[in-house]
Formats: structure tokens, C-alpha cells, sequence
């Protein structure tokens, strides 16, 4: 219920939250919050309407926090009613059901009697039992909900757990809780989200139950891939304070130093990231920290970002240095830094990559020959630990093997056919244009600039067929990334070098719109056809042997 006064300008607003029972006042500024019990409340709301309202006691009185974390239940966040949106069936049994929260036992019999299918009703029910702190009426109101569950009478819903889990943890009944997360997860087939571990978790904080919440802190990041928000983090040390367990409590340190030092990476402020690096690892506040591989990932992108691999090459040595070195010191200081992973591996052919084109920038040819068998080595090093390598690692080393045979592409050639397509066939540009389309596109929207001139020349030189006669005389070019609507993003810094490829040849090939799709060109059809007549399969007279670095 919601009543307006307007005075002069201002606008204000009453708002009623919950059963006749529980009252809330909420002034349209969220700064201006009243909340409280018999007279002041009672006050408060006569004050600002100008008339007196009933008022009844309420032991548990909810607060903005409470009402916010309902909506995200329901999955609103909206400061409407949701239960507007109830039938009236329901809105009738809420209000019955309100009338009887200082009685669980009967509100268990009357929902035992109710014929309804709602479970926003057995919800509500269930969270009318925080007031009374009585959790063992919550269970059976749940196991009711379950048992109608069973026999399809009605639906099963995330929010119906998230509330069963918070009533369970605000009476400190956490052992009851997780049968229940468990029931959940594997039998009905809800996955969990942030606000139900943040629940969980806090419910840990009562007794300090550390181990516990380590536990479900690890099974929301590990196995349901969830990131933990602050509010997470912020009950998690709730739990470790309780405890006094500081060693735990640093999981969440190196989490927020992590993601600090990836808002200076990503914003190419070096000198910042390396300064908190720099006090983390020589700072009491951190001493006991274990620094990871995702900070030092963190770190090497930033170093990529800023142009600056031969700081990451550096560091990457002296980590490896530490890993063989002899001091118990330095080995305890790297411990959690695994050197061999993928991730650690893909960033160093990275900077080695960087290192190559510089070496040829400056002349140094034997240098840019190590570079080149340093990243063939690490991309070797991923494939053996991964079952498939994906696309962006395998185009790292078409980019490094163009660039090293950049004089003359067609020295490239026999390797690209022997240990590109060979070894890596996900390495395929050839797309069906759309699903159950007769249409093929040569995709080059994942490519970097040297591989897409390198793939033009070879597919039309080489491999034409395999587009030309598949797509009725026309070829079709994909260089964004399709959305299958009109807000595709596009690259056009791509399309440039596509079409400046195109044009650079003895016969010029353009590009025309393709049925208003702006992330696809096809090959002008004349054009086209002059090219195919002119220049016969493997006929690679039509552009230059070397390949523009940049």
C-alpha cells in the first residue's frame, strides 16, 4: 500500500511493507530511512502523513537490506509490490497466513488444507517464521513444499531455497541448511547463485565455522564457477574474525589485490601496478601472502598491454630461477606460481611473438629466429597438456611463422598444410553463413591482420573451390563477429586491411554489402569471375611474395 501527500514541491511517500502486523516507513530519499517499533514508528508515520495509523509490535522488523535481498529473491530488484502480480488465490492465502505468524503449527495446517499450487505462498510462510525464530516449523513448511513437489502439484523454485537457507541461517542452523543445498543441486537440478552461498556462508559467522565456509566458498568458485561478490567476501571474513583464522582470511587479501592490480593492467597504468606489486610482496600487510600465477597473469597483461615484454620476459626468468633455486626462501615465496600452466605459457608466446617482430623491426635476424623457436616450443609445451588447443594459441603460431617467413609466403605454405591443418583442424576458416544456409563465408573475424592476408592469398590461390562452387558463383568474407541481428560488432580496422589486401592485387577484387548484414562483404560476383578466368587454381602471380608485417 502506498499513499502520496504532496507538500509545496516535495513529494512524499509512505510506504507499508509485509501484513498488517509489520510496518515500514520509507522516505523517497533513501538517506531519510525511519525504522522502529511502537510509538516512534507510530510517530514518525503520523508526522509525515498527517493522521495516526495503526501500529502493531513486531519482533522482527525488517530493514532496507531485508527488502532489497526479497526483490533479488523474486527476481526483481523494482520497488513495486510483487505481490500485485499474485492471483488473487494466493494474495488471499498471504493474508491468512499473515494473520497467523505467531502460530507456526496452525500456519503449517492451514497450508497442509490449502489447495493452491503457489510456491510464493509457502515462501512467504517459511520467512514468517524468522519472527518467531522458530526453524523447525520452516522445515516442515519446506518438506510440505517438497512432498507437493513430488507429486507434480506444483513448481520448485531457486527463490523457495534461498529463503528456506536464509531463515535456517539467521537462527544459526547451518548443519540443517546443507542436506538441504545438496537436495537441491542434485536432485531437483537448481543451480545455486551468489545470494545462496552469501547466505550459507553468513550463517557460518555465529559459531565461527570456518571449515564450513572454506568449503562452500571453494564449492561455489570451484564447481559451480561462481565469482564471489563483496558481499560474499565481506561473510566470509565475518566467519574468519569469529574464528581467528588468518590464514584464511588472506584467500580474500589476494583476491582484492588481484583484481586492483587487473583494473591498473587493463587501464595501462604500469608504474601503479608495479608500485602495489612491489608493496605486497615487501609490506607486513602482505607478508604472509602466497602470490598465485593469476597475479603474475595479471601483471604479464599489463606489461603485454603497455607494449613492454621484454619487463614480462624478465620477470618469467626469475620466476624460473626461483622455482630450481637452492634458498627454501625463494621456493616458499613462489610455491603457488605454476609455471608449466596454459595460462603462464600462452601469455610468455605472447611476449615472445612481441619480441620476434621487434628483432625484425631492428635487424637482428638471429634473434628473431630464437623468438620464433621459443614460441613453436611453448605453444608444443600447451598442446601436450591440453586436449585441444584452442584457436587464439594455434593463431599465435600462424602469426609467428608468417612472420618469420614474411619475405616470401609461399615458404609457408608447406608447413601451414603439414602442422597447421594437419595437427590443428579447429584452425578452419570455412562458416556456414547461417544455419542450414547452402552459403559459405570465409571467417576472418578471429584473425589478426597478417593471418588475414595470409588466408586470402592462400584460399584463392589454393583452396577457391571449396567456396566458390559451394556458394553458387559467390564468395562471401565474415569479419565481425555475427550476432544474427543488427547490432553487430564490427572490426573495422579489419575491414580496412581486408579490403586494402583485396585492392593491392594484379586483378582487384571489391567488396559489396550482403543482404544488410553489416558484419559479412561479398566478393564483387564480376570482379570475381575475371579473377577466376584470369588466374587458374594455384596460380599465385595475382599479389606480391611478401606480406606486410603491420
Amino acid at each position: 500500500m502506498i499513499k502520496q501527500k504532496k507538500k509545496g514541491k516535495e513529494e512524499k511517500r509512505v510506504c507499508v511493507w509485509g501484513t498488517k502486523n509489520v510496518f515500514l516507513f520509507v522516505s523517497n530519499k533513501f538517506s531519510e530511512v525511519a525504522l522502529g517499533t511502537g510509538k516512534t514508528c507510530q510517530e514518525t508515520v503520523r508526522k509525515s502523513m498527517g493522521k495516526q495509523m495503526k501500529y502493531r509490535h513486531s519482533p522482527a522488523l525488517p530493514t532496507m537490506v531485508d527488502m532489497h535481498r526479497r526483490r533479488e529473491l523474486l527476481g526483481t530488484n523494482k520497488d513495486t509490490n510483487v505481490t500485485n502480480k499474485l492471483p488473487p488465490e494466493s494474495l488471499q492465502a498471504i493474508a491468512e497466513i499473515g494473520e497467523l505468524w505467531q502460530h507456526p503449527a496452525t500456519m503449517y495446517e492451514y497450508l497442509l488444507k490449502w489447495n493452491g499450487t503457489d510456491e510464493q505462498v509457502f515462501g512467504h510462510a517459511i520467512m514468517l517464521c524468522l519472527n518467531t525464530f522458530n526453524f523447525k516449523a520452516a522445515i516442515d513448511i519446506m518438506e510440505l513444499a517438497l512432498k507437493k513437489r513430488q507429486s507434480q502439484e506444483m513448481s520448485i523454485n531457486r527463490a523457495l531455497f534461498a529463503k528456506f537457507f536464509q531463515v535456517l541461517c539467521k537462527c544459526d542452523r547451518l548443519e540443517y541448511a546443507l542436506p538441504y543445498l545438496d537436495l537441491m543441486t542434485t536432485k531437483y537440478g537448481i543451480t545455486p547463485n551468489n545470494i545462496i552461498f552469501s547466505t550459507l556462508i553468513s550463517g557460518c559467522k555465529f559459531r565461527g565455522l570456518i571449515d564450513a565456509a572454506d568449503h562452500l566458498l571453494n564449492l561455489m568458485t570451484n564447481e559451480f564457477d561462481l565469482e564471489p561478490d563483496f558481499i560474499t567476501y565481506g561473510a566470509f571474513l565475518s566467519v574468519c574474525a569469529k574464528s581467528g583464522d588468518l590464514k584464511k582470511a588472506e584467500r580474500v587479501n589476494i583476491a582484492i589485490l588481484g583484481a586492483m592490480l587487473d583494473v591498473y593492467s587493463s587501464n595501462g597504468h604500469i608504474s601503479e601496478m608495479e608500485s602495489l606489486f612491489e608493496h605486497a610482496c615487501t609490506q607486513t600487510t602482505f607478508a604472509h601472502l602466497e602470490m598465485n600465477e593469476v597475479i603474475y597473469s595479471t601483471i604479464f597483461s599489463g606489461y603485454l598491454k603497455a607494449g613492454n615484454p621484454q619487463k614480462m620476459d624478465g620477470t618469467m626468468e626469475r620466476l624460473q630461477t626461483s622455482q630450481i633455486s637452492a634458498e627454501e626462501d625463494m621456493k616458499q615465496q613462489f610455491a603457488q606460481v605454476n609455471i608449466h600452466s596454459e595460462r603462464f605459457n600462452a601469455l610468455a608466446a605472447v611476449a615472445c611473438y612481441y619480441l620476434q617482430v621487434q628483432s625484425i623491426k631492428n635487424g637482428e635476424f638471429e634473434t628473431e629466429t630464437r623468438w620464433h623457436n621459443r614460441v613453436k616450443d611453448l605453444i608444443h609445451e600447451i598442446s601436450t597438456h591440453t586436449p585441444e588447443l584452442d584457436r587464439n594459441s594455434v593463431g599465435l603460431l600462424v602469426k609467428s611463422h608468417l612472420t618469420h617467413y614474411h619475405k616470401n609466403w609461399l615458404d609457408f605454405v608447406p608447413v601451414f598444410e603439414k602442422e597447421i591443418l594437419t595437427k590443428y583442424p579447429q584452425y578452419d576458416v570455412s562458416k556456414d553463413y547461417m544455419t542450414k544456409s547452402h552459403l559459405k563465408c570465409i571467417d576472418l573475424h578471429f584473425c589478426d591482420h597478417i593471418e588475414a592476408r595470409f588466408l586470402l592469398r592462400y584460399l584463392l590461390g589454393f583452396n577457391r573451390d571449396q567456396f566458390y562452387t559451394k556458394s553458387n558463383g559467390e564468395i562471401l568474407i565474415l569479419f565481425g563477429k555475427r550476432k544474427h541481428r543488427r547490432e553487430t560488432v564490427n572490426k573495422k580496422d579489419l575491414l580496412h586491411t581486408i579490403e586494402n589486401e583485396l585492392l593491392s592485387w594484379e586483378q582487384p577484387l571489391r567488396l559489396l554489402p550482403f543482404n544488410d548484414d553489416p558484419s559479412v562483404k561479398k566478393i564483387d560476383p564480376q570482379d570475381l569471375q575475371s579473377f577466376t578466368t584470369r588466374f587458374l587454381p594455384r596460380d599465385t602471380s595475382f599479389c606480391s611474395s611478401e606480406i606486410p608485417l603491420l
